[in-house]
């Protein structure tokens, strides 16, 4: 939440009910949209959204499955993940 706090008031980001708990992968999603937008005039962030199911949509990927439960948005979040930052969460084990 810091990153956008410092582009977006924090005030203003609780009126448009943005979720803090994942704003780290909204970030990562921003940055990847402006420059996509910038180099083949596609829409801006801000004109897409960013709830996940915004993202999904953007990206023609399906939205979270319903009802909504933890495990739904954490498999969601993990595909979107995988396929904004383009590679594979590593799994570790010792």
């Amino acid at each position: 939440r810091a990153f956008f706090s410092q582009i977006i008031d924090p005030d203003k980001q609780e009126m448009l009910k943005w979720p803090y708990h994942w704003l780290d992968f909204a970030s990562m999603y921003y940055a990847s949209t402006m420059e996509k937008s910038l180099k083949e005039k596609s829409p801006f962030p801000w004109e897409v959204g960013l709830s996940k199911d915004k993202i999904a949509a953007d990206r023609e990927l399906p939205v979270e499955a319903s009802p909504h439960r933890a495990i739904n948005g954490v498999d969601h979040l993990i595909l979107l993940y995988t396929h904004i930052v383009g590679f594979p969460l590593a799994v570790t084990t010792n």
